[in-house]
């Protein structure tokens, strides 16, 4: 009976991995929605925009591209990124948030087009995360970001 209780608890254990593993290589019940409101990025980093300085050093960022002349949805979206700092309550400390606007000095003018209107979040070691159109709604931003900052020790 010791040799039966054993291959019983071994095969608990055991069975349950297996299974995962294979679901997950033959693509099996995976879940196909996503959590998050924004685009994610991959492999980007901010050092990619040759900005000057270090804005976003060792805290969350909130970050306003806006190319060119950006009137009416822009400058709502200055003031929305300024409510879900607010919103964050004890987190506030952690995120900080700025708008960033074509300066020859921080980057070339075609680089700076080809980011386009957005706002960004990026993690304290420079890592883009997500994207969001200026159509998107500000409590999606918010409830991604408060995601963000629960999960993550850094910042």
């Amino acid at each position: 009976m010791n040799k039966l209780n054993f291959w019983l608890v071994w095969g608990v254990a055991i069975i349950p991995v297996c299974l995962a593993v294979l679901m997950y290589l033959l693509g099996v019940m995976l879940p196909k929605d996503k959590t998050h409101g924004g685009e994610l990025l991959r492999d980007q980093h901010i050092r990619q925009w040759q900005l000057r300085g270090e804005q976003t050093e060792k805290r969350w960022s909130l970050l306003l591209t806006t190319p060119g002349e950006c009137k009416g949805r822009c400058d709502e979206w200055i003031g929305t990124l300024e409510n879900i700092h607010v919103a964050l309550g004890k987190d506030r400390p952690r995120v900080l948030v700025e708008r960033i606007i074509p300066d020859s000095s921080l980057m070339q003018p075609q680089e700076f087009e080809g980011l386009g209107t957005a706002v960004w979040i990026v993690d304290p070691l420079g890592n883009l995360v997500l994207k969001y159109s200026l159509n998107e709604e500000a409590k999606i931003v918010l409830r991604d970001l408060r995601k963000l900052l629960k999960v993550s020790r850094l910042g």
